[in-house]
């Protein structure tokens, strides 16, 4: 039943190794027509979910961060009216890719 993911690290958690396979994914020419830009923005996302799974924790700093790739576990998590997890901000370049739309909603 546990989760798995990479091991916390201090002070930063998984953070450096999130910018390193930022840095990687940036490094690399897209090509032309090319719209799966997840292992653009999130590449730590796809290495991570291809190691452990399709519901992984991962460290961004201090603060545990669940990755879920389940479509029914997200709607099971969405529609917890308990409130109890919340989206984390997106970083620069993922609000500039995704924009504002239904993805980044919060609340009622």
């Amino acid at each position: 039943q546990g989760i798995s993911g990479p091991p916390f690290m201090l002070p930063f958690g998984n953070a450096r190794e999130i910018v390193r396979f930022m840095k990687e994914a940036q490094a690399k020419p897209l090509p032309a027509f090319h719209h799966d830009f997840v292992g653009r923005v999130l590449p730590h996302y796809i290495h991570w979910t291809s190691l452990y799974g399709k519901c992984c924790l991962f460290w961004f700093g201090t603060q545990p961060r669940l990755a879920i790739a389940e479509p029914e576990l997200i709607k099971e998590v969405l529609l917890n009216p308990k409130g109890a997890f919340d989206m984390f901000e997106l970083t620069p370049l993922a609000r500039h890719l995704i924009g504002d739309g239904l993805i980044v909603l919060r609340g009622k």
